[in-house]
């Protein structure tokens, strides 16, 4: 056989995770009660500030005030572990029990403060080292008192008095060095000393329990008797009064109740902040049994609810986000007659977040837009002249969720919309003001600008993220933003990544892979773990690409090695839709493999592979991941029916490609149907060699003219010369079967499309390829036309 290049080889599609959305999770929460921590400086330990003491110089290494102390920390947890075990009755001593959170608080809040005073040079050593021994002593005596408690005994009244006296004689001596200290002993002294008479514990489980019938017995008994008193005297004191006596103790009884709820709440916030997001759950909804539905404290507890469902990373996290769903819709609900019109556009961005997270579980289109539908209205609240911040944050998430929407359809139009988006955050996050703001929004304009270059104009896009990408990296440095600063080289890797399909291969893929081994400085297996896989994927991707410029099949073990460390985190039973991605990936590069060596034992390692995947990628759950593994193992078994069952095989692949098109549309996924078709119009080209010559070959060029329709010239020149030389192919192959002159006449205009990309300077290896082909196709046609003329 002359003609060159009469095998096509099959496509498969590369998928290359860029964890914008990660980053996004530093401002999608705005708090009620737990405001948006502020993005400071990360001390290390090793930056300093020098003071001057009346002349006296000193250097002094900075402390990072945001940390507990180790002590407090002790403290804290010993409160909540012993405290609230312990059962008094008198309402006074549990106030007591209370305030001695309030109190550790204060000395929290003071040993902050005197952090700070510390940092600006404010105090001297000496000043300092006696507030923080004193701090230090105040929380140990706390901390040894609530050591020394033992469960199991707190049910014996004089144990517990013996505490509740040591408790008190902590409060007396803090207060003695403290004035603040000293106003909350005081107020608990004075009651103590007044004290004359309690409401029991049992009318207050009684309220507890819902049991309002018990209090309101009480109640009754008591004006009976008071009354019954009163009667004797002369003169009677009106009934009036006696009723407001009686509402005062309902307001007393009440009130107990309430402060339990405060507890959960208080609670409940301290959990939050420590990502403790499981306890924080059970706190706000222990809180929500006891306050009044539609209450301000009620709309609260509910809101900071949410956040917790939000950042409740389980194995029911789809049970977890519809219900902050269902509990900011109900807020929403409430609110319509409230004027709290900043919390409502909080809650509407809050609902957006959940929505957004939801979709990466089901129904991503749908949540999707429920999510853009809730930004949009936070947005009429949150406009740039009232609302600055919120509107950037806002703006921010909507640029993230139409960059999720872009994936699923309208790929162009939804990339200029998040495009929109992250340009109108800019006008707030500026540099100067705002760098880490700033920088987020500028690595997220890069995921972004690495999406459209899939779609158009992909050199001069992917130019545009790598530039987004080192704008971030001004902020986002090794030292000051270590996690932030691997999640950008992770993203700029990528660019490189898909850079290197356009130009300078070997340079682009050699950056790649430096970025993503600086991730890796960050990601590492212990703390990272889900990120070191994500990051072993797209160096696994690297080393496969660059197998495809020199050392081939050395290239090819460092990507199967990469891909290896990544499947140790990501199992099946923790991390599906991550393991899946890797035996995707681990598919195609065992495909590439298999053009080296053991052609049969790779393939079947590759389909084995491709077959694991579609464990997770269903086509109900995962759509579009679906359709992107059907194509990899259509191409595997493509391969193999060049080895043996060359029919069975190319039916699979065929069946494959099929499966594939029922997601990759037209007018969804246009790139990749066009890509598919081209590999659908590869089988049955091979297909043709064993059957059905004619029919075959009318099924590939159909197949071919249907990927044309989106592999033009202009927009993807390499794809859509490569389909014109497989059409050139499949048109001399027919001409050998039928309409000889005009099927070798159109193979003919077909490569000379194709030459004019593959021309001489920029891919000599083809061009000598199709240049051979046309030079056949021209004595052949030369031939035919010769001896019509010479019978």
């Amino acid at each position: 056989m002359e003609i060159i290049n009469t095998r096509p080889k099959f496509s498969f599609s590369r998928v290359f995770s860029a964890p914008c959305i990660e980053l996004a999770l530093f401002l999608i929460l705005s708090h009620f009660l737990l405001p948006m921590p502020a993005f400071g400086k990360l001390f290390d330990g090793t930056d300093t500030i020098e003071c001057d003491f009346d002349g006296k110089k000193e250097i002094r290494i900075m402390r990072d005030c945001s940390k507990d102390i180790e002590y407090q920390a002790r403290a804290f947890s010993l409160r909540i572990e012993v405290l609230d075990k312990i059962k008094v009755e008198g309402s006074t001593e549990k106030k007591a029990l209370q305030e001695a959170d309030r109190v550790l608080k204060l000395l929290q809040w003071q040993s902050q403060e005197l952090c700070k005073d510390w940092n600006t040079c404010a105090i001297t050593r000496e000043e300092f080292n006696k507030q923080s021994k004193w701090l230090r002593m105040s929380f140990s005596k706390f901390e040894r008192i609530l050591e020394s408690v033992k469960l199991n005994e707190l049910d014996d009244p004089a144990l517990k008095e013996k505490i509740l006296d040591k408790i008190f004689k902590w409060y007396e001596d803090t207060a003695r060095e403290n004035e603040e200290v000293d106003k909350i002993w005081k107020n608990i002294k004075d009651e103590l000393d007044k004290l004359k008479f309690e409401i029991k514990d049992e009318a207050y489980k009684g309220a507890e329990k819902g049991a309002i019938e018990g209090v309101q017995k009480e109640i009754k008994s008591l004006e009976s008797i008071m009354m019954e008193q009163f009667a004797k005297l002369s003169p009677p004191i009106p009934s009036e009064e006696i009723k407001q006596q009686i509402d005062s103790l309902k307001t007393s009884l009440e009130k107990e109740r309430f402060e339990k709820a405060h507890t959960h709440v208080e609670w409940g916030m301290e959990r939050l902040k420590a990502e403790n997001y499981e306890k924080a759950i059970t706190n706000f909804e222990e809180a929500l049994k006891i306050l009044p539905e539609g209450s301000d404290a009620s709309l609260s507890t509910i809101y900071n609810l949410g956040i917790a469902l939000i950042n409740y990373q389980t194995v029911d996290r789809e049970a977890n986000l519809n219900k902050a769903i269902h509990s900011y819709n109900k807020m929403l609900s409430l609110f319509k007659n409230k004027i709290l019109i900043f919390n409502y556009a909080n809650v509407l961005n809050n609902l957006g977040v959940s929505y957004s997270d939801l979709s990466e579980i089901r129904d991503c289109e749908a949540n999707l837009r429920l999510s853009i539908n809730a930004y949009q209205e936070a947005l009429k609240v949150f406009t740039f002249e009232q609302f600055p911040q919120g509107y950037a944050d806002v703006q921010m998430n909507m640029g993230n969720a139409y960059l999720g929407l872009s994936e699923v359809r309208d790929n162009e139009s939804n990339l200029s919309l998040a495009f929109e988006a992250y340009q109108e955050a800019l006008k707030v996050y500026i540099f100067e003001k705002s760098p880490q703001y700033y920088a987020m929004t500028q690595n997220c304009l890069g995921v972004a600008y690495e999406g459209l270059s899939a779609v158009r104009d992909k050199e001069a896009n992917l130019g545009l993220a790598i530039n987004a990408h080192h704008k971030a990296l001004k902020v986002f440095t090794f030292e000051q933003f270590p996690q932030s600063y691997a999640t950008t080289q992770v993203n700029l890797g990528v660019a490189y990544l898909n850079l290197s399909e356009v130009r300078d291969k070997e340079g682009n893929l050699a950056l790649a892979i430096k970025s993503f081994h600086e991730s890796l400085k960050i990601y590492t297996f212990e703390k990272f773990p889900q990120y070191y896989a994500l990051t072993h994927m797209n160096l696994g991707n690297a080393y496969m690409c660059l197998s495809e410029v020199r050392d081939k099949e050395a290239n090819l073990g460092l990507a199967i090695g990469a891909l290896n460390k990544a499947l140790k985190i990501c199992i099946f039973e923790k991390f599906p839709q991550y393991y899946a991605l890797a035996q995707m990936h681990l598919g195609n590069a065992y495909m590439c493999l298999s053009e080296v060596r053991d052609k049969e034992v790779n393939l079947g390692l590759a389909i084995n592979a491709h077959h694991k995947a579609l464990k997770v990628f269903t086509f109900e759950q995962f759509p579009q991941s679906y359709a992107t593994t059907q194509v990899n193992l259509g191409s595997a078994y493509g391969s193999l029916s060049e080895v043996r069952d060359k029919e069975g095989n190319l039916a699979l692949a065929i069946k494959s490609f099929h499966e594939s098109l029922k997601i990759y549309t037209f007018e969804k996924f246009p790139q990749y149907y066009a890509l598919t078709h081209r590999n659908l119009g590869n089988a049955y080209l091979i297909l043709s060699e064993a059957r059905d010559k004619e029919s075959n070959f009318e099924l590939v060029i159909k197949a071919y003219e249907e990927a044309l329709k989106v592999f033009v010239f202009n927009k993807f020149p390499q794809d859509y010369a490569k389909t014109q030389v497989n059409m050139g192919v499949a048109y001399m192959r027919l001409s050998e079967v039928r309409d000889k002159e005009a099927n070798l006449g159109r193979a003919i205009k077909a490569y000379q499309e194709a030459l004019k990309v593959y021309t001489f300077e920029k891919f000599p290896q083809y061009y000598a390829l199709i240049k051979e082909n046309l030079g056949l196709a021209n004595r052949r046609l030369s031939e035919l036309r010769n001896k019509d003329l010479n019978p």
